[in-house]
């Protein structure tokens, strides 16, 4: 599968600019899972997909003690974000294969499935869209502050058709950040490439512990998009979809 998916929408970006509903806020950015994205697939679904794509037939309840078994590899090896390297998931996807009774051609197995990792299936949450293109109508800036690796981040992007709207992707290994969004690192990181001011910068994302306390912890912002309507006691500005947004920035 090539990064970018067949049939691939472009969009537009606006020609007409709006000034910015506050003087304050220059650039706005996004958490990917969860907020610009989702899954409708678990891990193991995923997993069990990729291996039939590749004309490897298991029942799900044997890929589900494959997965756990990798999982819990991946946990003794994975400690910090830096640690999330292309090779430790290549070992990971040996790993699994091996569990499930598989030993040749183990290295283009695993090379196939992370390939398809790579270019995971997300969707769009369906304002996201319109979202993008109001606020780029505000000259403001719009940035990627993500935990995925920089491939995934880009690959979703491209096959939604939203890439161009994004001056500035920040994943912790390309800041050095190793506690991700609770290291200073990544945010001194996006602030500088996007090229305002912390404290000119909000940032959007769904987890309270992560997204929140790392923006607020760096001084930026934080907005919590609490789509399950769960988190209604955080004490930080809070939406229930990316549209309301455009009533907050």
């Amino acid at each position: 599968m090539s990064d970018e998916a067949e049939g691939e929408m472009t969009l537009s970006l606006p020609k007409t600019v709006e000034p910015s509903k506050t003087g304050d806020v220059k650039a706005v950015f996004f958490d990917m899972d969860g907020t610009l994205v989702h899954f409708d697939a678990t891990g193991v679904e995923r997993s069990v997909k990729a291996l039939r794509e590749l004309g490897l037939y298991f029942s799900e309840e044997k890929v589900a003690d494959a997965y756990r078994f990798a999982e819990e590899w991946a946990s003794s090896q994975i400690k910090t974000y830096l640690d999330r390297r292309r090779e430790v998931f290549l070992e990971y996807n040996r790993l699994l294969l091996e569990h499930l009774g598989i030993h040749n051609r183990l290295n283009e197995l695993a090379e196939e499935i992370q390939r398809r990792w790579e270019n995971l299936p997300d969707e769009l949450y369906p304002e996201v869209e319109e979202v993008l293109l109001r606020l780029k109508q505000r000259n403001l800036r719009l940035g990627i502050v993500s935990h995925r690796g920089l491939i995934l981040i880009e690959n979703s992007l491209r096959r939604h058709g939203i890439r161009e709207f994004f001056s500035c992707v920040a994943s912790p290994t390309e800041a050095e950040a190793p506690l991700g969004k609770l290291d200073p690192n990544l945010w001194h990181y996006a602030v500088q490439r996007i090229g305002v001011k912390k404290e000119e910068a909000v940032h959007i994302g769904d987890e309270p512990e992560t997204d929140v306390a790392g923006a607020r912890q760096a001084g930026l912002t934080p907005i919590l998009v609490d789509r399950s309507n769960m988190y209604q006691g955080i004490n930080c500005l809070r939406t229930t979809d990316l549209t309301q947004l455009l009533e907050l920035i």
